[in-house]
C-alpha cells in the first residue's frame, strides 16, 4: 500500500473507479453462476425423465466449470481493488479527523477481513469510521453503510451452505435446492454490490471536496493514484473474460448422445435417488418389490461433446432396432450405469444368462416395463428397449440386510463370482423359480422372495463381503 508523505491527501478517483468497475463485473459473475445452477437443475431433471443424455450432462458440467473457476479472477480482482481504495480512504480519513477517531488501527483495514468472527463486524467499524471522518457534517447517518454490511454478512453466512450443497449433489431435489440458494445469494450480492459502490462514491466525493487542490506527487515517489490506462486495461481484460464466459454458456458444446440407462414408472425406478436410499428392493420372507441399483449421480462416460461417433455406430444402431418382442438378452448392468456388453446380445430365454426379456422396442413412446435401455442413433432418432426381468435358476443378484430380512435387488444382476460392490453385502443365487407363485414352504431351507408380477423366487447365499455374518 502507499505511504504518502505526512499531511498529503491521497487521490482516490482512480482507485474508486477501478473498484467500482470490478465490483459491478463481479455482480455479472454472480448472475452467471445462478443461471448455470438453474441450467444444471433442468438438465438433471431432463436426464432423469429420459429427455437428456450423458453427453448433455458432460456439456453442462463443462459450462459450469468454465463459469465458476476462471471468473473467480473477477472476485479476486474486485476484492483487491476494494482494499486498495479502502486503505487510501483510511489515510485521508486520519488526516481529516485524526487517528484517534478510528476504533481500529490502520493495519486492521486489511487484517479485519481475515480473522474469524472479527470479520463479521471489524470491517463495518472501519468503513463506518471512515464514513464519519469524511462526512462534511458529523455525525453523518450510517444507514447506507449498515444496509450494505447487513446484506454482505447475510450472503457470507449462506455461501458456505450453498457451496457444500453444490459440491455434493445426490438427487434432483439437491440440484433444485442449490439453484434456489444460488438465486438468493445472487440477490443479496447484487443489493450489497450496488450499495457498496454508492458508499465508495460518497466517501470519494467527500474526501475530494475536502482537498480540492491536491499537491503534485513528489519526484521519484510511488504514485498514490491509479492512472486511466491502468483502469482501462484492467477493466477491459476482465470484461473480455466475462464476455467469453457468457458466450460459452450460450454456445456450450453439443454432441450426439449414446446409450444410457434409466427406468420408467409405474414399475420400479432405476435412478440415482432410489438407488442411494435403498428403497427399491425386494424384501425377504414373502415381501415383494422389484428394484434396481445405481450410483448417486449419473455417470459421465460418453465421448467428449466434439468427439466424432465411432465407425461401428451404425452396426450398434442396428443391434437395437433389430430386436423383437420376447427376445431375451444376456446383458446386465455394471454398478447401475453401463450395460455389459454395451450392445444388445440375444440368448435362449431358458438359459441362465437370459437376464432380461424385450417387452417392446419404442421410437417415440415411453416404456411401462421394469426398465428402459435408452439409445440415441447416429441420425438423432432414439431406439428405446422396454425390458422386463427374466428370472432363471442359477442367476445371481446382489442383496443386503434390512433389519431381520435379506433384501435382494432384482435388477442388480451379476456374474455369480463377481466382486460385491460397496453398496451391497451378499450375493444371492436362484435355486428355484415359480413364475405363477408358490406356497411359503416351497423353498425348503432356502429363502423366498416374491416379485410384483407374482413370481416366487428361491435362493441361497453363496458369497458375502468379508466380516459379515452368514445369513
Amino acid at each position: 500500500m502507499d505511504s504518502p508523505q505526512q499531511g498529503m491527501h491521497v487521490r482516490l478517483t482512480g482507485a474508486a473507479t477501478t473498484a467500482t468497475i470490478l465490483i459491478l463485473l463481479s455482480l455479472v459473475r454472480e448472475i452467471l453462476v445462478s443461471y448455470v445452477n438453474w441450467r444444471g437443475y433442468f438438465v438433471i431433471q431432463d436426464y432423469l425423465a429420459g429427455g437428456a443424455t450423458d453427453a448433455d450432462l458432460e456439456a453442462d458440467d463443462f459450462v459450469s466449470k468454465l463459469v465458476t473457476w476462471p471468473t473467480l479472477l473477477v472476485l479476486l480482482a474486485a476484492g483487491v481493488a476494494f482494499l486498495v481504495w479502502l486503505w487510501r480512504a483510511r489515510i485521508n480519513a486520519e488526516l481529516m479527523s485524526g487517528a484517534a477517531a478510528h476504533r481500529r488501527s490502520r493495519g486492521w483495514v486489511i487484517g479485519a477481513w481475515t480473522i474469524p468472527v472479527a470479520s463479521l463486524f471489524y470491517p463495518y467499524q472501519i468503513v463506518e469510521d471512515i464514513w464519519q471522518a469524511s462526512a462534511p457534517r458529523r455525525p453523518a447517518p450510517v444507514g447506507l453503510v449498515a444496509a450494505w454490511w447487513a446484506l454482505f454478512v447475510a450472503a457470507t453466512v449462506i455461501k458456505p451452505i450453498q457451496w457444500r450443497l453444490a459440491s455434493n449433489l445426490e438427487s434432483e431435489q439437491d440440484a433444485l435446492s442449490n439453484a434456489i440458494l444460488s438465486t438468493v445469494l445472487t440477490v443479496l450480492y447484487l443489493a450489497a454490490g450496488v450499495l457498496v459502490t454508492l458508499v465508495i462514491r460518497r466517501i470519494t466525493e467527500w474526501q475530494t471536496l475536502a482537498a480540492p487542490a491536491l499537491p503534485p506527487q513528489p519526484s521519484g515517489s510511488a504514485p498514490t493514484g491509479i492512472n486511466g490506462k491502468t483502469v482501462t486495461g484492467v477493466a477491459a481484460a476482465i470484461a473480455v473474460l466475462v464476455v467469453l464466459t457468457v458466450w460459452a454458456v450460450h454456445t456450450g458444446s453439443d454432441s450426439n448422445g449414446t446409450s444410457t440407462i434409466s427406468s420408467t414408472t409405474p414399475s420400479p425406478t432405476y435412478d440415482a435417488d432410489q438407488a442411494t436410499t435403498g428403497d427399491n428392493y425386494g424384501t425377504g420372507e414373502g415381501s415383494s418389490s422389484e428394484g434396481g441399483y445405481g450410483s448417486d449421480s449419473p455417470t459421465l462416460d460418453e465421448p467428449a461433446p466434439d468427439e466424432p461417433a465411432p465407425d461401428e455406430s451404425s452396426a450398434e444402431d442396428m443391434a437395437f432396432s433389430d430386436l423383437e418382442t420376447d427376445d431375451c438378452l444376456s446383458n446386465y448392468n455394471d454398478a447401475g450405469s453401463d450395460w455389459i456388453p454395451a450392445t444388445p446380445e440375444t440368448t435362449n430365454c431358458s438359459d441362465t444368462d437370459a437376464y432380461f426379456v424385450v417387452a417392446s422396442v419404442e421410437q417415440d413412446e415411453e416404456c411401462t416395463s421394469d426398465m428402459t435401455w435408452f439409445h440415441s442413433n447416429d441420425d438423432a432418432t432414439d431406439t428405446d428397449l422396454c425390458l422386463n426381468r427374466n428370472f432363471a435358476v442359477g442367476q445371481c443378484m446382489f442383496a443386503e440386510v434390512d433389519g431381520e430380512q435379506l433384501s435382494m435387488y432384482f435388477n442388480a444382476v451379476t456374474p455369480c463370482d463377481a466382486a460385491i460392490p460397496d453398496d451391497y453385502q451378499y450375493t444371492v443365487r436362484l435355486t428355484r423359480v415359480y413364475s405363477g407363485g408358490a406356497p411359503d414352504d416351497a423353498c425348503g431351507d432356502d429363502r423366498m422372495w416374491t416379485t410384483d408380477g407374482g413370481a416366487a423366487l428361491c435362493g441361497e447365499v453363496p458369497f458375502k463381503r468379508s466380516g459379515l455374518p452368514d445369513v
